[in-house]
């Protein structure tokens, strides 16, 4: 599987060096929950929108990773999944954020189910250059149609068991490896309606979504403010001008069994937080 780490050219001559590592001492991106400062964060949806928001004077990048190289004993949900998983309201996000961030190895488990329904994941510790395949650098301001699309995402389990598989065609098309960008859903049926007896509100409509959907396919033709190079061992090697097609099977996304998520038992936990995680609370979406 490849997984990707979104950030910025700043921080590529280190990362060559030293593979990625936690953000440490350095301030979260993300004010009100901020993340764990010992994981590296990963996802198979959402790279450039997190290149994007990531603080820094060069282009936004994204790091492809093979998972295989990395210890599947140092992979966890990310932090979200859980907490959008076992919280009952939305208001009770805040409440149990910050304790299943602190005691996120309790639920060290569920880290594919945290890709299947969320997108994310995190690793705990350094991931070694080796592991590191390609790089794609992006200029957003050389294309804002491909910028908007980037950070449009909403990051919540109900939103990416609808718009998942648009996500991971938007990645796979900025890194080449399919040769169109995804459309939005259900516009073949636009396409293909018979607007003889439509009002006029209605065919204004589909001719605009008739427009964008041909905007979309010569966009994607353009590979201007986009790099992808190949990385060996924390060496750039070479453009990566030609890259394999994905098959039809490899696109195919493993919808993970409605289960439910349950923490590993903890004898150093607080009375309320060992009783909320032990108990199984909430079904997958």
């Amino acid at each position: 599987m490849k997984l990707y780490h979104g950030t910025n050219e700043d921080y590529l001559p280190q990362i060559m060096v030293k593979g990625l590592q936690p953000r440490g001492k350095r301030k979260s991106h993300w004010e009100q929950y901020p993340s764990r400062n010992d994981m590296v964060y990963l996802t198979v949806a959402y790279p450039f929108y997190f290149a994007l928001n990531t603080k820094g004077l060069g282009r936004p990048i994204v790091l492809e990773i093979e998972s295989e190289e990395l210890n599947e004993e140092l992979l966890h949900p990310d932090e979200d999944f859980v907490v959008q998983s076992l919280a009952k309201k939305p208001k009770h996000i805040e409440k149990i954020h910050n304790d299943i961030r602190n005691n996120l190895e309790s639920y060290q488990q569920h880290w594919q189910l945290s890709i299947e329904n969320l997108g994310n994941c995190c690793y705990k510790g350094n991931i070694h250059k080796a592991a590191i395949k390609r790089v794609c650098l992006f200029n957003p301001k050389a294309r804002p149609t491909i910028a908007t699309m980037v950070l449009d995402p909403t990051i919540s389990l109900m939103n990416y068991q609808f718009m998942h598989a648009k996500y991971t065609s938007l990645v796979a098309w900025m890194f080449g490896d399919i040769a169109e960008l995804p459309q939005e859903a259900g516009i073949e049926h636009c396409l293909t309606r018979d607007l003889s007896d439509a009002d006029p509100g209605l065919i204004a409509q589909i001719k605009g979504i008739k427009k964008q959907y041909a905007q979309r396919k010569q966009e994607s033709k353009d590979r201007t403010g986009i790099v992808v190079a190949l990385i060996q061992n924390g060496k750039i090697m070479a453009k990566a001008e030609k890259i394999p097609r994905l098959s039809a099977d490899s696109k195919k996304r493993t919808v993970a069994p409605k289960g439910k998520i349950v923490a590993k038992k903890k004898s150093t936990s607080s009375k309320g937080s060992q009783k909320r995680k032990t108990a199984v609370e909430k079904h997958l979406p």
